[in-house]
C-alpha cells in the first residue's frame, strides 16, 4: 500500500498505538508482527489488523480481517517484495 502511494516513511509512536488505528500488513504468517503491535496498543480488543493472506494452520486473532487463507504450505511472494529488496540494498 505504501509503495503504491509512494509513501517513503511511516511515522508511528512505537510505545503507544491508539486502538482506533488500522494496521495493514500483506500476510499474517508467524504472528510476530501482530504480537509486536498488539503489545503496544492501548486497548488491544479494539485494534483492527487487516491482511491480504492468512497462513493456514495458524491461530488467527479475532482482530484479524483477511481476504484469503492460504491452502498450502507454499510461501507467498508478492510483486512488491522485489521493490523492498532493492531498497534494502541502498
Amino acid at each position: 500500500m505504501a509503495d503504491h502511494l509512494d509513501i517513503k516513511k511511516i511515522l508511528v509512536d512505537k510505545t503507544n498505538i491508539s486502538s482506533d488505528s488500522l494496521f495493514v500488513d500483506d500476510i499474517f504468517d508467524t504472528g510476530y508482527t501482530f504480537a509486536k503491535i498488539l503489545s503496544r496498543v492501548d486497548d488491544p480488543s479494539k485494534l483492527t489488523f487487516v491482511t491480504l493472506f492468512a497462513r493456514r494452520g495458524k491461530i488467527l486473532p479475532k482482530q484479524l480481517i483477511y481476504a484469503k487463507k492460504t491452502t498450502s504450505g507454499s510461501y507467498v511472494v508478492f510483486p512488491w517484495d522485489r521493490l523492498e529488496f532493492q531498497r534494502s540494498k541502498k
